[in-house]
């Protein structure tokens, strides 16, 4: 692997996950393998489930669990389901102080009082976060319910309510505040996901190695 000389590879990821791990990771790729062809297809983790069933990807990194695909997925780890807010929000003032980042966390029920901001029902972290809500038996008020995480994030940040973001997704915004839900958190697991064959491609396993290898320094921060 480490005499790669050339390939191909078709990798999905989320248009939200990808902006914030995925660029780090390419520079280092193309400095390693620069005749190699990373193409990226950008899609939630359950459409990027139907590509890899089909055989359009080479490999994808997706928020578990699945809903078809239970063969050829190698489990990277937890990634942790943080409450936006910016530092204005009220719901600050319910915020208890924590030793490790993101430095905060929420109890839901004090959180549910004010309006949230939702991403998509076709999403990881949209179905999760509703999960959350009802495990806990609460309502949640919530304006809009089908926009894309990164918009829903963004709109958490200008203050326009709360919402929902990974972990590996957190941008050094000075007016946003993150926080875990519950003492203990919330997590979604991460993976690679393969199409399945007997034969992987050198840069497909190059790639997740890559992958894996950042994901890790991540978890371990």
């Amino acid at each position: 692997m480490e005499h790669l000389q050339k390939g191909r590879i078709v990798f999905g990821i989320s248009s939200f996950r990808g902006a914030y791990i995925l660029p780090p990771i390419m520079k280092q790729f193309d400095s390693l393998y620069p005749n190699v062809i990373v193409n990226i297809v950008e899609a939630n983790s359950i459409a990027l489930e139907e590509k890899i069933l089909k055989g359009t990807l080479d490999l994808a990194l997706v928020a578990l669990p699945l809903k078809k695909l239970n063969h050829d997925i190698e489990k990277l780890g937890l990634d942790e389901i943080l409450m936006v807010a910016s530092q204005s929000h009220p719901v600050t003032a319910f915020l208890h102080k924590k030793d490790t980042f993101p430095y905060y966390w929420v109890d839901l029920k004090e959180a549910a009082r004010f309006e949230f901001i939702l991403s998509d029902y076709d999403t990881i972290l949209g179905i999760k976060s509703r999960q959350e809500f009802k495990r806990t038996g609460l309502a949640v008020r919530a304006r809009n319910t089908t926009i894309t995480a990164e918009m829903a994030a963004a709109m958490a940040r200008a203050g326009l309510g709360l919402s929902f973001t990974y972990r590996s997704c957190v941008g050094r915004w000075n007016e946003a505040v993150y926080a875990s839900i519950g003492a203990q958190g919330i997590y979604a697991e991460l993976g690679l996901a393969y199409p399945y064959a007997d034969y992987r491609s050198k840069a497909a396993l190059a790639l997740g190695k890559m992958i894996r290898d950042f994901q890790k320094r991540i978890t371990d921060s």
